[in-house]
């Protein structure tokens, strides 16, 4: 369910997907979503990367710390606040994403702390919707 944002969600998704060739390219092959977890400086994004190089840049990694800004700057923020609405609407936001690169056929992590199941929900219902299990770290 989307919240109500007044438009922030469809916007940050236009400036953040617009020139992205995992949402306007199709992909070669099959796709799943590799959620990561954990502290914040634990290396997800160093193992996020490890994977993308592995697997020849052919994963879109979806990354909180880099579209958060984005949300913040359409809410009318100078900086993220990190408050409630701000994270349902950076949820939002990373699963239009990742869903996004589903549609098309890539592959996809989820790159935020994700501590608690209900924070990983962003990540995991896309690609449910696919009918298959995600994995999460």
């Amino acid at each position: 369910m989307m919240p109500d944002d007044g438009g922030v969600v469809e916007e940050a998704y236009s400036e953040i997907s617009g020139d992205s060739s995992f949402h306007n390219t199709k992909a070669p092959g099959g796709s799943r979503v590799l959620v990561m977890s954990g502290l914040p400086m634990s290396g997800k994004s160093h193992l996020s990367n490890l994977v993308n190089e592995r697997m020849d840049s052919q994963v879109y990694i979806a990354r909180a710390d880099r579209f958060r800004p984005v949300v913040a700057k359409l809410m009318g923020r100078k900086e993220p606040a990190y408050d409630s609405r701000e994270h349902r609407l950076v949820f939002a936001v990373g699963e239009r994403l990742i869903s996004g690169a589903l549609r098309m056929g890539w592959s996809a992590i989820a790159d935020a702390t994700n501590l608690r199941d209900d924070f990983r929900q962003w990540a995991i219902r896309p690609q449910s919707a696919r009918t298959a299990s995600p994995t999460c770290l």
